[in-house]
């Protein structure tokens, strides 16, 4: 039989490892760092588009407003003000409450049905192990 020589430090397969686990260290240390980096540029970009879309929002508000002032304005010129205001007035709001059926719909599609099922199986056989 060949025996290895052991080292000052330990065994051969002990160095072995701790080389192993060294560069392991490394790489994750370094896979972290990339990852910080990226998720930073992709927050500033992030900031300045959520900027953009507020900045679009206030404009399409104004926008809207605008129009709906012209609307009334043209039907106040064939039918009094107060109908022209009503129909207006009426037609928006049966506009706000459709949207919120749809987003009162889409809302309950967001629910993590699979992830509820899975927490509540896992509760039930915790509560199983304990009692039994």
């Amino acid at each position: 039989m060949t025996s290895q020589p052991v080292s000052p430090t330990g065994s051969p397969v002990a160095n072995l490892l701790g080389g192993v686990t060294e560069q392991i260290s490394r790489l994750i240390r370094q896979e972290i760092q990339l990852a910080q980096t990226e998720l930073e540029d992709k927050v500033k970009h992030a900031g300045a588009g959520a900027g953009l879309l507020g900045v679009a929002g206030v404009a399409g508000l104004l926008g809207v407003a605008a129009t709906v002032t012209g609307v009334g304005l043209l039907l106040r010129r064939v039918m009094p003000d107060w109908a022209a205001a009503l129909l207006v007035g009426g037609a928006l709001t049966g506009g706000a409450g459709a949207l919120v059926v749809l987003a009162k719909q889409e809302m309950e599609r967001a629910v993590p049905e699979q992830t509820i099922a899975s927490v509540r199986e896992g509760v039930e056989q915790v509560q199983q192990a304990v009692a039994g």
